[in-house]
């Protein structure tokens, strides 16, 4: 919390729903599909994230909150902000777990990694590859409804609020 979260849950491995229909239709119709390094086809494939998720028993599920309300014209740019700050919190998160002995932590973002502003894209090498992070839902979590298994209910489309969701893996 110290790092500006609004909210955080101790969650077990176990609750975490991987999905393929997460990648393949949601994120296929990104416009940052096969643009972005950090998001299909370059993360990994559903079935690779369960097979990395089962080394796991349990991890933190991070969210920050973006108000909306108030305002006529939500300004996208201020909502994409707080998203690089939740992939920075969730960066930092990480490295001080692998700094107090949990050498297999992982973290990951909510959407695609803006770290950059314009990714470099497929075939090129990233910029910043020690803090680039791919998304939950690039990995085939179902953000939704992982998020309902420790209590926290999503709303879309959108309307008042955003809550950036992210995930750091302890173990």
């Amino acid at each position: 919390m110290e790092l500006g979260i609004t909210r955080a849950k101790a969650i077990n491995a176990g609750d975490i729903v991987v999905k393929d229909e997460v990648v393949f239709k949601g994120c296929a119709v990104c416009p940052e599909y096969g643009h972005n390094l950090m998001c299909p086809p370059a993360a990994p494939a559903p079935a690779d994230f369960r097979k990395l998720l089962s080394q796991y028993r349990r991890g933190v599920i991070l969210q920050l909150l973006y108000p909306l309300a108030g305002h006529e014209r939500p300004d996208h740019e201020k909502a994409f902000a707080a998203a690089r700050q939740l992939h920075l919190i969730v960066y930092n998160l990480e490295k001080r777990a692998r700094d107090l002995g949990c050498l297999k932590a992982l973290g990951l973002i909510a959407g695609c990694c803006r770290l950059c502003g314009v990714c470099y894209g497929q075939g090129k090498k990233c910029r910043d590859p020690e803090k680039a992070r791919s998304s939950m839902e690039a990995n085939g979590i179902s953000v939704v409804e992982t998020c309902s298994r420790v209590g926290w209910q999503l709303e879309f489309p959108v309307k008042e609020k955003i809550y950036w969701t992210g995930l750091v893996m302890l173990d």
